[in-house]
């Protein structure tokens, strides 16, 4: 059984728990979402990836109205 998936990426997120304590030098690419969303819509099977360019951790607070007709 394949399930659809549906990814609503705020593509300046940065939010990766434990970033801080990685080394130095994957620090800063480590939490871009840009650096692993793609390859996740991928690697998902019946994956869909919408992408919020200028918003970050939470587009369902930054852009509510668009997030919601996405996800309808």
């Amino acid at each position: 059984m394949q399930i659809a998936t549906l990814l609503l990426i705020g593509e300046k997120d940065n939010t990766a728990i434990g970033k801080g304590t990685g080394p130095k030098d994957i620090r800063k690419p480590w939490g871009l979402t840009t650096c692993w969303s793609s390859r996740a819509a991928e690697a998902i099977s019946q994956a869909t990836r919408i992408e919020f360019p200028i918003w970050a951790h939470s587009p369902q607070i930054q852009e509510p109205e668009r997030f919601h007709k996405e996800l309808d």
